[in-house]
C-alpha cells in the first residue's frame, strides 16, 4: 500500500510537470507539436505489478483524466492512458512469456531484464502516442503526420522514461 501512495505522488509530480511545463515549451517553433513527450507515462510503465488489475486501470484513468482536465483535451489522455495500462499487461506477456500476476514487484529496469523493460516501454509509449494523436487528428488522411508525431514524441518520451529509470530509481533497493 505504501508504494501505491508513492506512485500517486510520482503521478502528481509528473502531471504537474507535463501540464504546466512540458506542454508550454516551444523549442522547435511550428514543429513543437511533433516533440511533445508525455512524461506521465513513466509512472504507467513502471507501475507495481502486485496491485489488483482494476486498481491499475482506475489509476491509469485518473492520471489521464487529470491531464485532460488540466489541459482541456476532452478525455483523449484518459482513454490513451487506460489503453496503455492494458497494453502494458499484454506486452509483459509477449516479451517475458509470463503473466504480470506472477511478478510480485515493481516493474522497472532493475527488476526485469534491461532489454525486456526497453521493449515493454517502447510498445506502451508508441501505442499510447499513436492512439492519442489519432484521436487528436481524427482523420485517416493525416496518418503520415500522425506517425511522424508518434515517432518524434514517442522517442522523446521513451528517452525521458529511460533517464528516470536509470538515474532516479534506487538500484541498491532492487539488488
Amino acid at each position: 500500500m505504501t508504494h501505491l501512495l508513492r506512485y500517486i505522488w510520482y503521478a502528481f509530480v509528473l502531471i504537474i510537470l507535463q501540464v504546466f511545463l512540458i506542454q508550454n515549451i516551444n523549442i522547435f517553433g511550428s514543429f513543437s507539436n511533433f516533440f511533445t513527450p508525455c512524461v506521465y507515462l513513466a509512472v504507467i510503465v513502471g507501475f507495481p505489478a502486485d496491485i489488483p488489475r482494476p486498481v491499475q486501470y482506475l489509476y491509469a484513468f485518473a492520471i489521464g483524466l487529470s491531464v485532460d482536465i488540466l489541459s482541456g483535451t476532452l478525455g483523449m489522455h484518459a482513454f490513451a492512458t487506460t489503453f496503455a495500462m492494458g497494453l502494458r499487461e499484454l506486452s509483459f506477456k509477449w516479451v517475458l512469456n509470463r503473466s504480470m500476476s506472477t511478478f510480485n514487484d515493481v516493474v522497472n529496469i532493475h527488476t526485469i531484464e534491461r532489454t525486456a523493460f526497453i521493449s515493454i516501454a517502447a510498445i506502451v509509449v508508441i501505442a499510447h502516442h499513436f492512439l492519442l494523436f489519432m484521436m487528436d487528428d481524427m482523420s485517416w488522411a493525416n496518418v503520415p503526420w500522425v506517425l511522424l508525431r508518434t515517432l518524434c514524441s514517442g522517442f522523446m518520451t521513451f528517452m525521458i522514461i529511460m533517464f528516470i529509470q536509470t538515474y532516479y530509481i534506487n538500484k541498491k533497493k532492487y539488488r
